[in-house]
């Protein structure tokens, strides 16, 4: 059960020659859509409102509707609540830029890869006890399950997180539109780079995933039961180490973002997971790609908290949930367009091929941050931590 607004980047476990229906790609791709198309709404919402009430709406929204798809007659219904459930949830832009308005800048890069960590272990778990739980609940069990474990973290965000922001009065006159607060980020400078970083760093983790069903087979050391290759067991694994791979190296991110600095630390991570990617076009075993995997598990694992460090460190306090609305958006299109182009291109060009197209994403990305991203100044005020954060009059 991953959150409801992260992507579940690893495949349907099933048998190579299997085909996912039309139906469930439309559902995937539906609920994806409308979350980014949303996202960003709701982050500008989120700077004039609270990060934590938006944070808690999202949440009770995802559980209300999790819930509902227990009742669903049909699979129209079910695409129904998805696209509802895209348009009304939207958990970690919030998550994260409340993380940000509570955290002092020193200690960022800790908080932005625990927050990481948290989202990387959630979309690896989740697939893993979700399918547990399918096959000793069924679908409606598991959706209450799902929608028990929204309302608690709801629950606990309305009663233990406390949101330390001071808001003016508001001045009379119409409410600004949403699109005012998205106006406002948008030409910042970095936003669009790291946006940018973001998209195809996602894209280029998620490219792979479509082809190791069919390439699994062919490698060396594939267990047997009863003659049987395991191979849906193989790619569920390498896929899952990957994710823990990358809960670690996020839980750590900030040491290292304290020794070597911000954009060092992304460089060396992109640019060492695209030398990680290299290698798989030629693995012949199990173990080659499993720890060639896990190790470029390791590297997006730190370079996705410094990213949501570094916006957090370049954008004016006010202005950091249309952010990271805005970084949402291009994390769910990497995550869409990823595996989408990774099946086309191994079905043109080989399933090796993709490994190719993979590394040469990723090594453009870290000439991208060597070439556009700049190291943020050491300014005390530029974070969010110490002092509450003032947001700006309805009329500015």
């Amino acid at each position: 059960m991953a959150p409801a607004d992260v992507p579940a980047t690893r495949p349907r476990v099933a048998h190579a020659d299997e085909r996912e229906p039309l139906s469930g790609r439309l559902l995937t791709f539906a609920g994806s859509l409308t979350l980014a198309v949303a996202s960003p709404i709701w982050g500008a919402l989120a700077d004039r409102y609270g990060r934590k009430p938006m944070l808690v709406r999202a949440m009770g929204g995802g559980a209300l509707i999790t819930a509902l798809l227990i009742v669903a007659p049909n699979v129209w219904v079910v695409l129904a609540l998805r696209v509802l459930q895209g348009l009304v949830t939207g958990t970690v832009a919030p998550a994260r830029a409340l993380v940000a308005a509570i955290t002092p800048r020193d200690e960022l890069g800790y908080s932005m890869g625990l927050m990481e960590a948290s989202v990387f272990l959630g979309g690896a778990a989740g697939p893993l006890v979700g399918g547990f739980l399918n096959d000793r609940l069924g679908f409606h069990g598991t959706f209450a399950v799902g929608a028990a474990l929204l309302l608690l973290a709801g629950l606990l965000v309305l009663w233990r997180v406390e949101e330390r922001s001071v808001r003016p009065a508001a001045a009379p006159g119409r409410p600004p539109h949403p699109r005012a607060g998205l106006g406002r980020v948008a030409p910042l400078p970095g936003l669009a780079v790291l946006a940018l970083v973001l998209l195809m760093a996602n894209f280029g983790s998620g490219a792979p995933a479509p082809v190791l069903p069919l390439l699994v087979p062919q490698l060396r050391g594939v267990p047997r039961v009863d003659g049987v290759p395991q191979t849906a067991t193989v790619v569920g694994v390498i896929l899952a180490a990957a994710g823990f791979c990358g809960t670690l190296a996020a839980w750590r991110a900030g040491r290292l973002t304290r020794r070597f600095g911000y954009r060092r630390t992304l460089f060396v991570a992109v640019a060492l997971a695209g030398l990680l990617v290299l290698p798989m076009t030629l693995a012949g075993a199990v173990w080659q790609l499993l720890l060639l995997r896990a190790g470029m598990g390791l590297c997006l694992g730190v370079a996705f908290p410094v990213v949501s460090a570094l916006v957090s460190l370049i954008t004016p306090a006010n202005r950091r949930g249309a952010a990271y609305g805005l970084l949402a958006s291009a994390e769910l299109g990497g995550f869409a367009t990823g595996p989408l182009v990774g099946g086309v291109v191994g079905a043109a060009a080989g399933l090796r091929s993709v490994f190719l197209v993979t590394a040469a994403v990723l090594l453009v990305v870290a000439a991208v941050v060597a070439l556009r991203v700049r190291e943020p100044a050491a300014t005390a005020g530029a974070a969010g931590g110490a002092a509450p954060e003032q947001e700006p009059s309805p009329a500015a």
